[in-house]
């Protein structure tokens, strides 16, 4: 069933990466994090409704959901058209850049058997919430948008990462992840309005100063809800300036 799920996942990213979303050329980065976000908000939506169904959150009814929403992005792309993107080198390099960055610290944070090594408990409670909707289907959370996601992750990776501590492995994972994504988010941000070298080099200092600060104090300190408070704060931050004209 992962296979199926990871199948589901996949052409639903890639459903959300080709639909349109504006009549001009949109920055491929801009739309790889369209992609990521917009899938992640709606597999949450997805398994709302199937709570409000009583419906267990599990890898066949996530599956089916995905498919179904994937179908009617396929159909959405046939009526409008697909997005047309545009490609830059240095928005290549800065990705290149954040994945190795992010890959070097967490190889020396978390080593590279993902241990968990987190200053508070507090993310000991919040794998707690993920693993709970992973074991049994089942979630006592009214906010469980991270929860969720990392539920969805363990599934996926269940035949290669089984069992409490493998879990961990991938709680960990998703928290290295969402690291990355901050800095993805906030280059999506600024990259439209880079146009020279220079504005490029600063925005990698920037970038680079931002995940830094906030963003990898609350992997370090597992705040997870905090983590994702603010992906979700940068990526509502991304619609706004895309579409306030419209």
């Amino acid at each position: 069933m992962f296979i199926a799920l990871l199948i589901a996942l996949l052409l639903h990213i890639t459903g959300m990466f080709l639909v349109k979303k504006k009549q001009t050329p949109v920055l491929w980065i801009e739309n790889l994090i369209y992609s990521l976000m917009g899938t992640m908000g709606i597999l949450v939506f997805l398994s709302a409704v199937l709570r409000l169904f009583h419906i267990p959150l599990v890898s066949l009814s996530m599956t089916i959901m995905l498919l179904l929403s994937a179908a009617g992005l396929g159909i959405y792309i046939r009526k409008k058209g697909k997005q047309e993107v545009e490609f830059r080198l240095w928005d290549i390099l800065f990705l290149v850049i954040m994945l190795g960055s992010v890959f070097l610290y967490a190889k020396g944070y978390f080593t590279i058997y993902l241990r968990p090594h987190f200053v508070s408990s507090d993310a000991g409670r919040h794998f707690s919430f993920a693993y709970k909707i992973f074991s049994t289907g089942k979630t006592d959370l009214n906010m469980y948008y991270a929860a969720m996601n990392e539920s969805v992750l363990m599934m996926v990776l269940k035949p290669f990462l089984s069992g409490v501590l493998g879990n961990i492995k991938v709680f960990v994972l998703a928290l290295i992840m969402d690291l990355i994504l901050s800095g993805l988010l906030m280059y999506g941000l600024v990259a439209p309005y880079l146009k020279t070298p220079l504005a490029y080099i600063l925005a990698y200092v920037l970038c680079g100063l931002y995940v830094l600060g906030y963003p990898l104090y609350a992997v370090q300190f597992g705040l997870v809800y905090f983590e994702a408070s603010i992906l979700i704060i940068q990526f509502l931050l991304l619609i706004i300036r895309d579409y306030l004209d419209e």
